[in-house]
């Protein structure tokens, strides 16, 4: 019955008679037009917005061995605030842990107490957390708690680092890495913040540029691991 009636109502609509009101027609019509606008507006991919994490400006190693961060919050409008994440590993870059949630916008210093910071170097990073739907929220810097443990970062002369760059950061769906000639050969590697490898690729041939294509991995922190005659050397990027 209802199968009926439905054909009577589209026969009515789009057949010439004079029984069916015209204005019922373009009412209907205007109805199939927002639908149609709809289903069409539902299928165009939207490119995720990202907002800056907190600005980590300092890591200190207080007199008693606790570890004392400075930050500067973000201004972020997009939804309610719900905390900052503070990460901290006892290696660089991976892997990390978390360390504590900070629940007040208006906090701007945290103490890692019991940290033995005098002995042990740690470095530590921020995540903003908003109730935001489909944004992506970036990292900080990641920052020791001694200058002494950044040696530990990256085994190449301080000349050599220079010299090995990487465009651009961030990313959405590529990244290019310029090499000086006598890094022309080695292995690149690339990792999450966790320290799980993600593409591992030889560099051969000479090339001073290699663009790695990264369209596929989900956005977040990275990092690009570069290894030659028993060197190597790390570069920290966001995808986007």
């Amino acid at each position: 019955m209802f199968f009926n009636l439905e054909n009577n109502f589209y026969r009515k609509l789009y057949e010439p008679q004079h029984d069916f009101p015209i204005f019922e027609k373009m009412k209907v019509l205007r109805i199939l037009i927002l639908l149609t606008v709809f289903l069409a507006i539902e299928r165009i991919p939207i490119s995720a917005q990202t907002f800056p994490s907190p600005e980590l400006v300092s890591v200190t190693t207080l007199a008693n061995g606790d570890v004392e961060l400075t930050w500067v919050s973000p201004t972020i409008t997009c939804g309610p605030f719900i905390g900052f994440d503070i990460y901290r590993s006892p290696s660089f870059p991976w892997p990390y842990v978390l360390l504590a949630i900070i629940a007040s916008q208006g906090q701007e210093t945290y103490t890692d107490v019991g940290a033995n910071g005098d002995s042990i170097c740690w470095y530590y990073y921020m995540v903003g957390d908003y109730a935001c739907s489909g944004y992506t929220f970036l990292t900080s810097d990641t920052l020791s708690n001694s200058d002494s443990c950044e040696v530990n970062l990256i085994n190449l002369p301080s000349s050599d680092l220079s010299e090995i760059l990487i465009a651009p950061n961030p990313i959405t769906t590529s990244l290019t890495v310029y090499l000086p000639n006598e890094f022309a050969e080695g292995e690149i590697q690339i990792k999450n913040y966790l320290g799980q490898p993600i593409l591992n690729q030889n560099q051969i041939g000479g090339s001073k540029m290699t663009v790695i294509e990264l369209s596929s991995i989900p956005a977040g922190l990275y990092f690009l691991k570069f290894e030659s005659s028993g060197r190597s050397m790390l570069r920290k990027f966001v995808k986007n």
